[in-house]
């Protein structure tokens, strides 16, 4: 059985680390609807029972392509910046590059400056 709007806009806020609390707010709802929501989009995803059933069910809504996630944290965009960072080493094939550097990059939301 498919899911809802709701359990699928519920699910992706899931798999974005948001609370029950948190959800209810994004979504204007009451955290027993949202609670209701999830449990019922936990069954129709067949997740194991239990306390790890919230993340066994966000893990299955994201490999079967239900989540509408747009990458709202910016991650792509920070790996990216980082992947462009000059090595500042090559030792057997991989690129190190400086830790605090990697650290002020993905801090930064601006463009690197002398990225390639």
């Amino acid at each position: 059985m498919p899911l809802t709007a709701r359990q699928t806009q519920a699910l992706t806020l899931v798999a974005d680390g948001y609370t029950n609390t948190q959800i209810a707010t994004q979504l204007y709802l009451s955290e027993s609807t949202v609670h209701t929501h999830l449990v019922d989009a936990y069954h129709r995803l067949g997740a194991r029972p239990g306390a790890a059933a919230r993340t066994h069910a966000a893990i299955l809504a994201d490999r079967a392509g239900l989540l509408t996630r747009t990458d709202p944290h910016g991650i792509e965009a920070a790996l990216q910046r980082v992947a462009a960072l000059q090595p500042a080493a090559i030792i057997r094939g991989c690129r190190l590059v400086d830790l605090d550097q990697v650290l002020a990059t993905l801090a930064d939301t601006t463009p690197l400056r002398g990225a390639a």
